[in-house]
């Protein structure tokens, strides 16, 4: 008998305590779907009693699920059975599928959990990329794989108990794709840490609504978002991050419809609304219920804050609400927040040399001590060092790795085991300030890069360049960071530096998808190292923005400002779809020139990254009125280029369409307040009404406990069965007829009468013919899937 609790323990007491609660809310474009915590239990029940055949206690289950419902109950249900989840990013470029070769090698899972989303066609890939998923392929296919259906489930009635084992997940670092780390999380890492965030955020002593668009697969999403909320009794309001790429105005909608209390995202997460979301959005904004807006994941911008704040105090947003935040997967989540009574507090340091405003990041959560990262010797208050942290919410270390403090992880000093988090910071009034990164990261659009990936995909691409002569650094522009690249003595190639650098753009883009900011060649050799012939990144970066070291700037997509809506000019109406496309395109990535876009060239060639490609769906979208729905991100990408998105819009076949302009609803009023109610009259009425035995049942209504109601569980509902001519023609019919014991007359093979009904209805309401089921479900699946076309609108009375 385990003793130790787990999260499916904790997860179970809050069932017994808020049985009918609302747990989760898929806040989704095509039908939101809600479960109550009684409903997530009995679901993850019977998805554990499935697995529990497949698995055994111990075994690692990577879950490739589209972020959604299914990925949060497949998560939970293999740590029901003892498993060890492992949740991974569905594949959807090459360099993820990459990590994932490389996760799959490292953790060996015994079950990988796929759903209909998933496409690994290499037949659908770009040239370059074909021999990764023809890996990844041949990978899975040596595994097991279990198709997650819930549909399937619904005949299922689990009787399983949860099988306890101490390591719940393993979260591998969104970093190096050659070497992917899984962090160990233990049950008890996960309940301690949470415990300490809940307090710290004030989300104990009373459950809220929280919302979050963050991957599940992130440990701010699964564990700051998704297990704070299910383990607090919280309500979690969530969208998949596709839906916020697309249109984060979705997200502050959500916020504003089911008043969120929490809700949190990396810095680039509060840029992007304030860049994207349009003026005329704000007016359907009520932000005051947001109290905890979290930062975190990335450096955190003082700018960012003020932009926010100006954009949407006018909707509410409130300056206490954010919530500066520092945290990172190997201490679980949680290290460190500001208090939620106390607006952002930025202090002015002097990191490298110079000057830099750094958030306050709060009093730590556990015991946190400032270190030098060469001597080991600890700091006093106000001196910069590496951040070293004690709890027992810190990992026991990675995956695989049995002797993590000979890799460096963990520190110890006087007898006690400190993890080294490779972060610079500093202590000041018992709150903590970080600034810096030892690890020479990149962080972009809250993704974590390391600069060898950069440099070694270029190095394996061009002959000639050799390691040391190209230095990948972050940059920050509009305080963003961003990807640039410094060359050094490419004498030995033969290309001019224009055709080096246009190369060095393109070897980027096409294995990370990312957009380089700038690219650098620089003169006299002049990468700084050192003494023991490492590269001084950090050093470089200063030097080539203060012009200390020599460079020329070969290609710099910096330059040139975006007009703000130029895709929507009305002259342009009569061109070509790929022409409008290439408007937008040209708009999107701030060229003057849209000619030079090739139609057929892959976008990410053309300097496309995930953003770019999100932004391009929404406003090609937006112009042509199309379905939002149809362009899901996950199903075009990177590889596709203006051509292939054209066809698949049909934007051509639109243009030549002499059909009148069809208008459309865009938003129907108060549809949540509607789905809320409904939801609550639910659990109102689940004890008075639901699965109790009637003690009587009228022609049409049905009386419980003294009460009657209307019985909409009959098709006689109207009382018209009850109605004199009704049922003078119904005995009439026995004394004709007779009475059958089969399905229905149609089966009895009376076909003739059968007919003749058909013809008296048709006749009846003017038409030429007119069909008769038995049921309403043929009439469903047989009738309307055959007639049911592209602009059909079929109205049905169930």
């Amino acid at each position: 008998m385990n003793n130790v609790e787990s999260i499916i323990d904790r997860l179970i007491a809050v069932t017994e305590k808020r049985a009918n609660y609302e747990a989760l809310h898929h806040y989704n474009s095509d039908e939101d779907e809600r479960l109550s915590y009684q409903q997530l239990y009995l679901e993850v029940r019977k998805l554990a009693f499935v697995l529990k055949e497949k698995i055994q206690p111990g075994d690692r289950v990577l879950i490739l699920l589209h972020p959604g419902m299914d990925y949060i109950l497949s998560f939970l249900a293999c740590m029901y059975n003892g498993a060890i989840a492992v949740p991974c990013p569905q594949p959807v470029n090459a360099t993820l599928a990459t990590k994932i070769l490389n996760i799959i090698a490292d953790c060996t899972p015994s079950l990988i959990l796929i759903d209909s989303h998933l496409d690994l066609n290499p037949d659908k890939k770009p040239t370059e990329e074909v021999g990764n998923y023809h890996s990844l392929l041949s990978e899975i296919a040596q595994h097991p794989i279990f198709s997650v259906d819930r549909q399937v489930l619904d005949q299922v009635h689990p009787i399983i108990e949860p099988v306890y084992h101490p390591i719940a997940f393993l979260q591998y670092t969104s970093g190096s794709t050659s070497f992917p780390k899984g962090v160990i999380n233990l049950h008890s890492n996960v309940l301690h840490n949470i415990q300490l965030g809940a307090n710290q955020l004030q989300l104990s002593s009373s459950p809220c609504h929280m919302g979050s668009w963050l991957p599940p697969y992130h440990d701010m999403g699964l564990i700051a978002m998704i297990l704070t909320a299910l383990l607090t009794g919280s309500t979690l309001h969530f969208m998949s991050p596709y839906m916020f790429i697309h249109y984060p105005q979705k997200w502050l909608q959500m916020i504003t419809d089911h008043h969120i209390r929490y809700s949190a995202a990396p810095n680039f997460g509060y840029a992007y609304c304030v860049e994207k979301i349009k003026e005329n959005h704000l007016a359907s904004l009520d932000l005051s219920p947001w109290e905890i807006a979290i930062c975190g994941a990335e450096f955190i911008h003082k700018k960012t804050f003020e932009v926010f704040f100006k954009k949407f105090s006018s909707a509410g947003f409130k300056k206490t609400a954010f919530t500066p935040g520092y945290g990172l997967a190997e201490a679980t989540v949680f290290v460190s927040t500001e208090d939620v009574i106390n607006p952002p507090a930025f202090k002015e340091i002097i990191h490298n040399g110079h000057a830099k405003l750094v958030a306050c990041c709060g009093k730590p959560l556990m015991d946190t001590l400032i270190a030098n990262p060469d001597t080991q010797e600890i700091l006093d208050e106000k001196q910069e060092g590496e951040i070293l942290l004690q709890s027992k919410s810190i990992t026991p270390g990675y995956w695989n790795n049995s002797a993590p403090v000979d890799r460096g992880i963990f520190h110890e000093i006087k007898g006690i085991t400190y993890l080294k988090t490779g972060d610079l910071g500093m202590m000041e009034n018992e709150k903590l300030y970080v600034f810096g990164r030892l690890k020479e990261l990149i962080i972009i659009n809250g993704v974590n890069h390391f600069p060898t990936d950069f440099e070694n995909s270029i190095i394996m691409n061009i002959e000639g360049l050799n390691p040391g002569h190209v230095v990948a650094f972050a940059e920050e522009q509009n305080s963003k960071e961003h990807l640039s690249v410094a060359l050094a003595n490419p004498r030995k190639i033969s290309l001019t530096n224009e055709e080096l650098a246009d190369k060095v753009e393109k070897i980027i883009e096409s294995y990370h998808a990312v957009r380089p900011l700038r690219i650098y060649i620089l003169k006299n050799s002049a990468i700084p190292k050192t003494s023991s012939g490492k590269i001084q990144r950090l050093k470089l970066a200063q030097g080539v923005k203060t012009g200390d070291i020599d460079s020329q700037v070969i290609i710099d997509n910096s330059i040139g400002e975006k007009t703000e809506n130029s895709y929507q000019d009305d002259s342009l109406k009569d061109n070509s779809s790929l022409k409008q496309l290439a408007k937008i395109a040209a708009s999107i990535l701030r060229l003057k020139d849209k000619e030079k876009l090739s139609f057929d060239a892959p976008l990410k060639n053309l300097g496309f990254d995930s953003i770019h490609f999100a932004e391009l769906m929404t406003q090609a979208s937006q112009y042509f009125r199309q379905d939002e729905h149809k362009y899901a991100l996950e199903r075009l990408g990177l590889q596709s280029n203006l051509r292939d998105i054209s066809t698949y819009m049909s934007l051509d076949r639109q243009e030549k369409s002499t059909q009148k302009t069809t208008r459309f609803c865009s938003r129907i009023e108060n549809i949540n307040k509607i789905k809320d109610y409904h939801s609550s009259l639910n659990i109102k009425l689940k004890d008075k009404v639901f699965c109790n035995p009637y003690e009587s049942a009228g022609s049409d209504t049905i009386i419980l406990r003294g009460e009657a109601y209307i019985n909409f569980g009959s098709f006689n509902y109207l009382g018209l069965a009850d109605h004199p001519q009704i049922i003078k023609q119904v005995k009439a019919a026995i004394d004709q007829y007779g009475t059958s014991a089969s399905a229905s007359r149609l089966v009895a093979g009376d076909r003739l009468i059968t007919q003749e009904l058909e013809q008296a209805i048709a006749k009846h309401i003017g038409v030429e013919e007119a069909l008769i089921y038995n049921s309403g479900y043929d009439t469903n699946f047989s009738t309307i899937a055959c007639l049911c076309g592209a602009d059909d609108l079929i109205l049905y009375d169930a």
